[in-house]
Parts: structure tokens; sequence; C-alpha cells
């Protein structure tokens, strides 16, 4: 995991070393053109978004909203990178206070591909936070429902059981600020 800027300039190196060794007539210019294409494949393929993921642990949101903008096409980035990438786009939207785009991007995460249970969990969970945000309680049930199903997670049981509560008491016009994402921490 290198920073883009790193990854850049190493393939631009290797494709210089590729034109020069091609110009001195020596064979090992595609050792270096090998090395560009794989370089950029990774560039391409994997992106920023473990290193935006690592950011988001260490709860350094401003280094994190860097990097992920840094992914202009994220359609490229393989399957469960996609998914990383849209849920961190979603708690960028979260803390912007931007919940209906911050639901559009945890559902791109669920459907896209997350492989952990753990993270599958806490989407579902940040996703009923969301809709009790956005006065949809029928949505939220759903989604804490959805959350239940996956393996005991003792650090996100804090989080179900506030969300819990919220329900029970019907709490529709939940405030900004509650269970998400002051709870993402101890939750990971």
């Amino acid at each position: 995991m290198s920073s883009p800027l790193f990854r850049i300039t190493v393939i631009l190196c290797s494709l210089g070393g590729a034109g020069y060794q091609f110009y001195l007539g020596s064979q090992s210019w595609m050792f270096y053109l090998a090395a560009a294409a794989l370089l950029s494949y990774y560039h391409v393929r994997f992106g920023s978004v473990l290193i935006a993921y690592n950011a988001f642990r260490r709860q350094d949101f401003a280094t994190m909203r860097k990097l992920v903008g840094t992914t202009s096409k994220p359609q490229w980035l393989s399957p469960a990178n996609r998914a990383c990438y849209y849920f961190l786009k979603g708690i960028l939207a979260t803390i912007d206070e931007n919940f209906q785009e911050a639901k559009q991007f945890y559902l791109q995460a669920v459907d896209g591909g997350l492989k952990a249970d753990h993270m599958k969990c806490l989407t579902y969970c940040i996703l009923a936070d969301t809709s009790l945000r956005l006065a949809e309680s029928q949505e939220a049930k759903k989604f804490l429902a959805k959350a239940k199903e996956f393996p005991e997670q003792d650090d996100i049981k804090p989080m179900i059981a506030e969300l819990e509560s919220q329900l029970a008491e019907d709490n529709a016009s939940a405030k900004p600020g509650g269970t998400c994402p002051s709870t993402i921490k101890s939750a990971l």
C-alpha cells in the first residue's frame, strides 16, 4: 500500500527506464515496460481504498476524504475494494449530514460485495441509524433485523442495543450526531 503519487512516480520512472533501454538497444526495456504495466494495473484495480480505510480506522477523516477523492473511476476497482469505497463514501456523507446520499452509498457497499461479516453487520447498523435520521422507522427495523442475522459481534452489540432502544421509543425524529459516526470507533 503506497500513496497514489508514489505509485504514479514509480510508473513514470519505469516507463522512462523502458524508453531509455529501448533507445540504447538493450532488450531489458521489456522488463521496465512490464513493471510499469503491473504497477498501472495495481493502481487502477486497487486504488487508495485500503489506505483510506486505514485512515478511517484511525478516525483521520481528513486524510480519508482526501484519499477517497483520488479514486476517479470506482467502477474500475475490484469488487471488494469498490464495496469498501462506497462504505467510506457513506461515512463521509454521514459526517457531512447528507443522510440520503449516505444511505445510497451504504446500500451500494452492501450490494457490492463487502466480504467480512463484521463489515456487513456494521453497515446494516449504520443503515438502520441513517434510516432513523431520515424518519424511516420501518426501513430501520428491516436493516436492524438484517444486522442481527450475522454472528454475534461483541463490539457492535452496543450499537445494536442503542438502535433497538431508539426504535422502541419510536424515535422517528432522530437527531444528527446520534449513533453514527460516534460509535463507529467503538465498533471497530
